[in-house]
C-alpha cells in the first residue's frame, strides 16, 4: 500500500523501542538500588567466641603477582581486612574512600587489606585503572572461605574486619563503610592498639 511503512521496517522500530524501554528501566532501577545516600548503612558486630576467632587466623592469600601472604604479616598494628568483588557496587565506591584513608593513617601503623572474592585476571585490570595502592589479596572458593572464617554470620559483600595490634580481632562491618562509620571504627582500633582501652571495652563500643 502506497506511503504506508514497510513491515521489515515496522519491526524494527517496535523492537527498537521495546530494548530503548528496557535499558531506560533498568537504569534508573540501579540509580535507585546503588545510589550511594539510600545504600542501607554498615552493621557493626563486635567478635565473640561464639560467632568469630578472637585471634586472626593464619589464613594465606595469593597477592596480583601470585605471591603468597599470611594476612598476620600486616598484624602488628591496627588491621582492617576489607572483603569486595569487582561485580560488588558498594564494594566499589568505598575502596577509594579506603584508599584515602590508609594514606593518611599508614604512618600511624595502620595497615588495609583488600581481599577480592574474584578472579585475578578481574581484579588487576580494575586496581590499576582506579590507582588502589593498599595490598590485595585474591582468591574465590579460598578467599570467600576467609570471609567465613570470621563468623557464619557472613552473608554478603562488601565485610570488612577489624583487627587490633596483635592479631586481636575486635568485630566486623557488614556493608558499606561511609566516613563516619570508619573514622570511628579506626579511633577505636588506634584506642585498642595503643593499649589506651581494653578489648573488651573495644568490643563493647563497637556494638554500640
Amino acid at each position: 500500500m502506497t506511503g504506508s511503512m514497510p513491515r521489515s521496517l515496522l519491526r524494527l522500530v517496535r523492537y527498537t523501542a521495546i530494548i530503548g524501554i528496557f535499558v531506560i528501566a533498568g537504569f534508573l532501577a540501579g540509580q535507585y538500588f546503588w545510589s550511594p545516600q539510600d545504600a542501607p548503612p554498615a552493621t557493626p558486630r563486635p567478635a565473640s567466641s561464639t560467632s568469630m576467632p578472637d585471634v586472626l587466623p593464619d589464613i594465606q592469600l595469593a597477592d596480583l603477582q601470585g605471591n603468597i601472604h599470611s594476612l598476620r604479616e600486616w598484624s602488628e598494628g591496627p588491621l582492617l581486612i576489607n572483603f569486595w568483588a569487582t561485580w560488588c557496587a558498594p564494594c566499589l565506591r568505598e575502596m577509594p574512600l579506603l584508599e584515602t584513608v590508609w594514606l593518611a593513617r599508614q604512618e600511624t601503623g595502620l595497615a588495609i587489606v583488600g581481599v577480592a572474592i574474584d578472579r585475578t585476571e578481574a581484579v588487576s585490570p580494575y586496581v590499576e585503572k582506579t590507582g588502589v595502592t593498599y595490598p590485595i589479596l585474591t582468591g574465590q572458593s579460598d578467599a570467600m572461605k576467609a570471609a567465613e572464617a570470621f563468623g557464619p554470620e557472613f552473608a554478603g559483600l562488601p565485610y570488612s574486619v577489624l583487627v587490633a595490634s596483635g592479631g586481636r580481632v575486635l568485630g566486623v562491618y557488614s556493608g558499606e563503610l561511609h566516613p563516619e562509620h570508619l573514622n570511628r571504627v579506626l579511633d577505636l582500633l588506634d584506642e585498642v592498639s595503643a593499649g589506651r582501652m581494653s578489648v573488651a571495652d573495644g568490643r563493647t563500643q563497637l556494638a554500640d
